[in-house]
């Protein structure tokens, strides 16, 4: 549940961003039709449900840091980075892409609120849809009795105002007593929401504004949408009249509002924002056909700038949302490096029994169940801390390559400082690593790690099952560089004392 918690509000973050720019060019088209604007609404509605899209360098969202920088946040002990990225790179930890280890300092602390956060959002979401399908359900209820009029026409005394319900076969409900210009103005009104599937879009609306209900932006997005949905019918309507039909249209909505009764429901088409309506529909003007293809120009521009996601770094089109563009090279990165800044709390000096479990509580969390084993059945092979200075201190990350959907390559160095490194920066020794990390269960693990080690004449050992002299025999296998080192100094002590 957390993953897609968090998968949820990265592309609400995208979406935010994306009306935010809506409202700005909303305003810019105050005198277009405002079946613009509300066509605009689309881009919105796309960026809260689908978390893919194409790639452009004329994207107006803000781009995400390339893995290539490495300067995505995460969570590292307590360390809690800051900045644009600071919610993907929680977003992908919290969603077990990134376990939190209960040793590090805070991460208990970390998954609780996230597990909690989690919580509250689906119970958010089930209220919402509760909510829905109860109004939605007593309002079927209460119009059980309507009288057919003709074709799709309903009259009732049981409601106040006009409105369309149905999904399938959507029916117009009016209130009894309208006078015959009324009854044509509001017939035309409700039969444009069902021709432009209003009745369709409007409760599509309501599922993503369920599914984001923690952000107000969207909510104001919706009520916003709406708003233009009900000004582009009325402007639809008073455009195929032949005649001047302004005034007698307000006092159509004017006459309705008195009606109503503080009746509202979010799936049915209410006589809603009675008083901006009537303003705009009293300030229409046919527009300029120029205005017109100036607008359309424009808000065609914007939609493609907004579905669009910015190019990566290198160009290549990934075809992935900023909410999640890139998000498992940061989860893949992320967890190297705190894995990285657990291997300094495994002593390989310790007792056997209190190694294995020290790699189990510090490990456990970022390995797959077969190279934690591995290292549990022959705990000298695993990664550790050998002496007291230096030590192990991180993984730095030098470059990520996607094998395929589910297994990543990554190469860097481990770091090995003393106290003056940690003071000053730096490090005392670098020796290249790479490792395989692979999606087990939905989650990120590392699969295998491959540690380069120079010997005496400065030639890389790799790949050897051992180092045999005078019948000693040296495991390297998965052996982290700090022990290969060690092992590498005794090998060459007792190469030189046999000379």
């Amino acid at each position: 549940m957390k993953g897609v918690f968090f998968l949820v509000l990265n592309m609400s973050l995208t979406a935010s961003y994306a009306a935010a720019v809506v409202m700005l060019v909303r305003l810019l088209l105050k005198k277009a039709p405002k079946v613009i604007s509300y066509a605009l609404w689309s881009v919105v509605l796309f960026r809260l449900v689908c978390p893919f899209s194409f790639e452009s360098a004329l994207s107006l969202l803000p781009g995400s840091r390339g893995a290539g920088s490495y300067g995505i946040p995460y969570f590292s002990g307590s360390a809690i980075d800051t900045g644009t990225g600071m919610v993907r790179g929680a977003a992908n930890q919290a969603a077990g892409l990134l376990p939190v280890t209960p040793h590090a300092p805070g991460g208990g602390f970390v998954e609780t609120v996230m597990e909690a956060a989690a919580l509250i959002w689906a119970a958010g979401i089930l209220v919402l849809l509760a909510y829905g399908i109860v109004s939605y359900s007593r309002l079927k209820h209460r119009l059980s009795e309507a009288t057919l009029v003709r074709d799709n026409i309903f009259e009732t005394d049981r409601v106040k105002t006009s409105f369309v319900l149905g999904f399938i076969k959507p029916r117009i409900y009016l209130p009894v007593g309208l006078d015959k210009a009324e009854t044509d103005y509001i017939v035309r009104h409700e039969q444009t929401h069902i021709w432009r599937g209003d009745y369709i879009v409007k409760p599509l609306a309501f599922l993503a504004l369920a599914l984001h209900w923690f952000n107000p932006v969207i909510w104001l997005c919706y009520f916003l949408m709406v708003k233009d949905m009900e000004m582009s019918c009325d402007e639809s309507v008073i455009g195929r009249y032949g005649q001047d039909i302004r005034a007698s249209y307000s006092s159509s909505l004017l006459s309705l509002s008195a009606r109503q009764n503080g009746f509202s429901s979010l799936l049915a088409f209410g006589e809603t924002n009675v008083k901006s309506r009537i303003k705009n529909v009293l300030n229409y003007k046919k527009p300029n056909f120029w205005v017109v293809i100036a607008a359309v120009l424009m808000v065609l521009s914007v939609a493609v700038s907004l579905l669009a996601n910015p190019r990566t770094e290198g160009g290549k089109n990934t075809g992935k949302s900023p909410g999640v563009e890139d998000a498992d090279k940061e989860a893949v990165i992320s967890l190297v490096e705190a894995f990285g800044s657990r291997l300094q709390y495994v002593s390989l000096l310790a007792p056997e029994d209190i190694l294995v479990e020290s790699i189990r509580a510090n490990y456990g969390p970022y390995v797959s169940p077969a190279l934690l084993e591995e290292w549990v059945e022959n705990p000298q092979s695993a990664p550790g801390r050998l002496t007291s200075s230096p030590w192990p201190d991180r993984i730095e990350v030098l470059e990520v390559e996607k094998l395929s959907e589910d297994q990543y390559e990554v190469r860097g160095n481990i770091i090995e400082v003393t106290s003056v490194e940690k003071l000053t920066g730096g490090a005392a020794a670098k020796y290249p690593v790479v490792l395989m990390v692979r999606r087990v269960d939905g989650r990120w693990l590392i699969d295998a790690v491959t540690i380069t080690v120079p010997d005496a004449n400065g030639e890389a050992l790799t790949d050897l099952d051992s180092l045999k002299y005078r019948g000693l025999i040296i495991k390297i296998n998965y052996t982290p560089a700090y022990y290969l080192s060690e092992q590498l100094r005794l090998y060459n002590s007792i190469k030189n004392a046999g000379r």
